[in-house]
């Protein structure tokens, strides 16, 4: 069933972007969003920014543009990132998570796969790099995502080769080239939990 918005404000056409619930509302942010040149009417896509926030309320249904500030662009990695696509979120206790991805660099046309997990708190408004533990995914994109009991499990994506030590039947190497190096696409099952540490663990799959 399609939902109609009571008002024209609603978020702008995009792709790539991570989305999640949060008790009323449905957040939706980074990705890339279509810009239309006025003069040719050619359309191409921008990266959206993740200190814009498109939020729908389900009871209104109605879309409200929210500011968010924090620790949008970690010092520590050389470079300032903004914006991310193909990211998974979820919410666990009024905190919505986003992990993985790949990082824009502003007025650069380049990016980084990303293994990195931010949190944003809804009170406050604020995005916060999360440090995790345990067995950290490798940087990655496209991939699946859910989450239970409070926990968050991905499986698959595509992004930088997996570590040396990794089972092979973890990843399938990519032998094409992307531009970004050697990358792979992965086979692997991460859970993260979120309580009383971040912590991740790799499930021990077997290949049938």
């Amino acid at each position: 069933t399609m939902i109609k918005s009571n008002c024209s404000n609603v978020v702008n056409t995009g792709a790539s972007h991570a989305a999640v619930r949060l008790a009323n509302k449905i957040l939706v942010f980074s990705g890339q969003t279509v810009r239309v040149n006025q003069y040719t009417g050619a359309g191409r896509f921008c990266e959206q920014p993740l200190s814009q926030i498109s939020c729908f309320d389900i009871n209104t249904r109605t879309w409200e543009h929210v500011e968010v500030s924090g620790d949008l662009s970690p010092s520590n990695f050389g470079v300032n990132y903004t914006s991310t696509s193909g990211s998974c979120a979820f919410a666990v206790d009024k905190k919505v998570y986003l992990f993985g991805g790949l990082l824009h660099v502003p007025d650069r046309a380049s990016c980084d796969y990303s293994n990195m997990l931010f949190c944003l708190n809804w009170a406050d408004r604020k995005w916060l790099l999360v440090n995790v533990e345990g067995d950290v995914p490798s940087p990655r994109d496209k991939f699946g995502s859910w989450c239970w009991n409070d926990q968050f499990i991905i499986f698959g994506g595509y992004g930088t080769a997996a570590h040396s030590s990794s089972s092979p039947a973890s990843y399938i190497p990519n032998h094409t080239r992307d531009g970004r190096g050697s990358t792979c696409w992965n086979n692997s099952v991460h859970i993260l939990q979120t309580h009383p540490t971040h912590c991740w663990t790799e499930v021990k799959c077997q290949v049938l």
